[in-house]
């Protein structure tokens, strides 16, 4: 199993209910990664804040580096169609366990900042 690819797979089902847009979902796995990155950053670098800001150009270039690969990768129609195949399937109980762990992650990367 890949995580990424279980990831998008979880945010297109919630974010692409259609099918005729993947560019929400690969948004949002550019988002929460991207928030991942610059709170983890922020938090292990040193406290003083101006420090961030001058390194607040190179998470930006980070960030949209990401959003370029995810572009890649989940433009390809072929590798989106694989990935429904491979995750639509799964038991009901491995369906419960990843909503909830796919919910815990958003939900602890959009609340990371107030730590």
């Amino acid at each position: 199993m890949n995580p990424y690819y279980y990831l998008f797979y979880k945010i297109n089902r919630i974010l692409n209910k259609k099918g005729d847009n993947e560019m929400g979902p690969i948004f949002g796995v550019t988002v929460l990664i991207g928030w991942n990155f610059a709170l983890i950053y922020n938090k292990t670098s040193i406290v003083n804040m101006s420090i961030f800001e001058s390194h607040k150009p190179y998470i930006i270039v980070f960030v949209i580096t990401i959003f370029i690969i995810n572009i890649i990768l989940f433009s390809n129609k072929k590798r989106v169609n694989r990935i429904e195949e491979r995750y639509k399937n799964e038991s009901k109980m491995h369906k419960i366990t990843g909503n909830v762990v796919v919910l815990i992650y958003v939900i602890l990367t959009s609340t990371a900042v107030f730590f």
